[in-house]
């Protein structure tokens, strides 16, 4: 009798861990992400410098989102639900490096939009729209559409200064991207 119940306990044990280790593994598959839309080279406010973020997403652990986004006296800081098929879109993408599926824009072609910058575990890279695969673009497209339908709940406003770090991170990657600079097209021929 006691050795039963001593294999029951072991058992019991044994599935209880198995059942935890499943559920924890589930969750760590993304130790990080991070998107940030930013400009280099063009200024949105006084003393910015050559650098600006416009919009940052960050995920934690929680499944919620951080998002930090330009306002003209600053930054806000706002928390979002994040929903398990955005998650699960995120642990698709296995090499990032990849995700830039063309080098350069098409001839005849201006950039005149924002600079995005994906990290994903330890993966980083510095893109543009026309440049991104498909799966990276509907990621950033389905946060900014959880953004507007979800509504946001304010947690805090920083001020510019706080968010020079960015910069320390984003600059020497979008340096070696090879990147067009932001340009409007020329005016229509006369």
């Amino acid at each position: 009798m006691k050795k039963s119940i001593a294999i029951l306990i072991c058992f019991s044990l044994l599935v209880s861990c198995t059942i935890q280790k499943k559920t924890t593994n589930n969750s760590v598959n993304i130790l990080s992400f991070e998107l940030i839309n930013y400009e280099y080279g063009k200024p949105l406010l006084k003393n910015d410098g050559d650098f600006s973020i416009r919009r940052s997403y960050q995920l934690k652990q929680n499944n919620k989102l951080y998002v930090i986004d330009r306002l003209a006296k600053g930054y806000e800081i706002t928390e979002i639900n994040i929903p398990e098929s955005i998650i699960n879109k995120i642990k698709k993408i296995k090499n990032l490096s990849i995700q830039r599926v063309k080098e350069n824009l098409d001839k005849g072609m201006h950039f005149a939009g924002a600079y995005d910058y994906f990290k994903i575990n330890n993966e980083e890279i510095c893109v543009i729209h026309p440049l991104m695969s498909e799966e990276l673009y509907s990621i950033k497209k389905d946060l900014f559409a959880l953004e507007l339908e979800k509504g946001k709940q304010k947690i805090v406003y920083i001020e510019p200064t706080e968010i020079k770090n960015f910069s320390i991170k984003i600059i020497p990657i979008h340096l070696k991207s090879n990147l067009p600079k932001i340009e409007l097209p020329p005016p229509p021929a006369r």
